[in-house]
């Protein structure tokens, strides 16, 4: 939540400068928000992973579920930089009221990149039980590079 609340916060304030025909500051403002969201991630992402090994047990006394939880930790990780990272620059192309051509980018990302690389990654190649987000931070990836090129921070 707290990454929605920035994005969502970058998009007032990128749309407050885009109205005083501010674009110096627009740019500053989502390449200042990108940047704070990397911050974030990296605060949280610290001490979860230094406790992944005993998360699990909190829920759970079920050892195996314990180890199954210290194994989803990392790959969650890149799913969680790249879909973090997607909503801040996301929200800035709201606040410059330009997100038509998203839906399509996204399209593509979600349905022609993620999906064949999940099925390749879980059922074709038959990786562990979590290697099927793989193909997410990859979709991610895709729809985040849309976006940079499309602010130009």
């Amino acid at each position: 939540m707290m990454y929605y609340g920035m994005g969502a916060a970058v998009s007032v304030r990128i749309s407050n400068f885009l109205g005083q025909r501010d674009i110096v500051n627009v740019r500053r403002t989502a390449n200042i928000g990108f940047h704070i969201i990397l911050i974030m991630i990296v605060c949280t992402s610290i001490p979860i992973y230094l406790l992944r090994n005993h998360l699990g047990g909190w829920f759970t006394d079920d050892a195996t579920v314990a180890a199954m939880v210290a194994q989803v930790i990392i790959p969650s990780f890149f799913t969680s930089l790249a879909t973090d990272c997607k909503s801040i620059l996301a929200n800035s192309l709201r606040g410059i009221a330009d997100v038509r051509l998203m839906m399509l980018f996204s399209f593509i990302a979600y349905f022609i990149i993620s999906l064949p690389l999940g099925y390749l990654f879980g059922f074709v190649l038959r990786l562990e039980n979590h290697r099927y987000m793989d193909g997410f931070p990859v979709r991610l990836d895709q729809c985040r590079n849309y976006v940079l090129s499309q602010i130009q921070i």
